[in-house]
């Protein structure tokens, strides 16, 4: 895969980043297999990758907070009626322990 630039990798929708995240991290699985049977001609790959996953995931990272929130519905909070959970919790232990 090749080195994309910041800038390219700021374009992309999020999307296709983490499609390429998973293609990179599944590249470095393999170096690392082939690191173990010795089949490793360039030791210097695996910084490279690691430092490309890092900048996608920074993008990502930072795509995700800039988006903006999800509409959220305004709902009144939960009321608790009746008694106590600890209470209800001991009562419902002792019936079923009956």
């Amino acid at each position: 895969m090749e080195l994309d630039s910041l800038q390219q990798l700021r374009e992309l929708p999020a999307d296709d980043l983490r499609q390429k995240t998973t293609a990179l991290r599944k590249e470095l699985f393999m170096l690392r297999i082939n690191q173990v049977s010795g089949r490793v001609e360039r030791p210097s790959q695996f910084r490279e990758l690691r430092r490309q996953l890092a900048r996608m995931l920074t993008v990502l990272g930072q795509q995700t907070r800039q988006a903006p929130p999800a509409a959220k519905v305004s709902q009144p909070p939960a009321r608790r009626t009746g008694a106590k959970r600890s209470t209800a919790r001991k009562t419902a232990v002792g019936k079923s322990a009956s």
